[in-house]
């Protein structure tokens, strides 16, 4: 079918109907970049440690969507699920923390180790 060039989307980068976020890498990608970009900065960090650091991005971006999808919701039926997104989350955020050195366990073992 041909196009005749009418066809625009109404609202480009509509994001009036996404209740948190936490399925749209899309609206948490900025959130990730900075702090990807926050990451690397740090003294320890090499530049092979881009994709700990992308990962670590990711995590906290995602688990500030689940927190502004609990606030925005606090008695929805959704609740059950976004908690046990952010405890799954939250275990594997830690984990990559340690191993970027980015918990003070971490940095007294690096300094004492």
């Amino acid at each position: 079918m041909a196009s005749n060039g009418n066809l625009v989307a109404s609202h480009p980068g509509n994001t009036s109907a996404a209740k948190h976020g936490l399925y749209s890498g899309r609206l948490l990608a900025e959130r990730a970049r900075e702090v990807r970009d926050s990451l690397l900065t740090l003294q320890h960090v090499h530049p092979l440690d881009v994709f700990a650091a992308e990962e670590l991005g990711s995590l906290i971006a995602a688990l500030e969507a689940i927190d502004k999808g609990l606030d925005a919701r606090p008695k929805a039926a959704s609740r059950r699920m976004l908690l046990e997104h952010k405890n799954r989350l939250s275990k594997t955020l830690l984990s990559y923390l340690r191993e970027i050195g980015a918990t003070p366990r971490a940095r007294w073992e690096s300094v004492t180790g």
